[in-house]
């Protein structure tokens, strides 16, 4: 048994979103939940851990986030156990996190054409003209950024233009366009994953050499998740 297949008045008012009983609720199993991430998950394949201790917390807080929703807490049935229910969007936010450092290498790219896919971005001042070839690389580049943000609701292109174009920190973004941080932390993640789909689907991604082209620009320092 578990707190909320225990009190059904709690667990009622916590399906509501009561504040108070949402509070009790993260209190009475954040401790049980951090102690299992850090432990390691089950999964088919094994057993899941956070590749650092400091990852814990992050997974833990993305987790109740995910599980505080309207959405999730409706789908609790109110009967199994809370903390299994924890576990499991617990586990699968660590097996994004891995699939996410298997394409690390296919990421670092990635970043590279976030840095700079503003069709407002250009050339560093000073900066050698761009080869043909170049100017071509980062036309096409142009293209699929502008089909792929089109695609987007105002939200994600909202969140894009601040983060990738404006460098906005998380924070800062969150504040300006009326949202928490760990919203404009989801969004961004999933731009990340469809865009590199996007334009690994096109052929880009096999075509393009990022180190040569003048739209390849680092997100300033401090632009980063913090």
């Amino acid at each position: 048994m578990s707190l909320l297949t225990e009190d059904r008045q709690l667990l009622s008012r916590f399906r509501a979103g009561e504040r108070q009983s949402m509070e009790l609720v993260f209190r009475h199993y954040a401790p049980q939940l951090s102690a299992l991430v850090a432990r390691g998950l089950s999964t088919r394949g094994g057993r899941i851990r956070p590749s650092s201790p400091f990852e814990v917390g992050a997974v833990v807080q993305e987790a109740f986030a995910r599980a505080f929703t309207e959405k999730a807490r409706g789908a609790y049935d109110g009967a199994s156990d809370y903390l299994q229910y924890l576990a499991a969007i617990a586990r699968n936010e660590l097996l994004n996190q891995q699939r996410g450092r298997e394409d690390l290498t296919e990421q670092d790219v990635l970043e590279s054409q976030l840095g700079g896919a503003s069709p407002n971005s250009g050339a560093a001042v000073g900066a050698a003209p761009a080869s043909p070839e170049q100017a071509t690389e980062e036309r096409e580049l142009h293209g699929l950024v502008s089909n792929f943000l089109a695609a987007r609701d105002a939200r994600e292109q909202e969140v894009y233009r601040a983060r990738f174009e404006q460098h906005l920190t998380q924070e800062d973004a969150a504040a300006v366009l009326g949202l928490t941080r760990i919203q404009v932390r989801r969004l961004e993640a999933k731009l990340r994953r469809d865009l590199f789909a996007h334009l690994r689907s096109s052929g880009y991604l096999d075509r393009a050499r990022p180190v040569e082209s003048s739209l390849v620009s680092s997100v300033p320092e401090g632009a980063g998740a913090k």
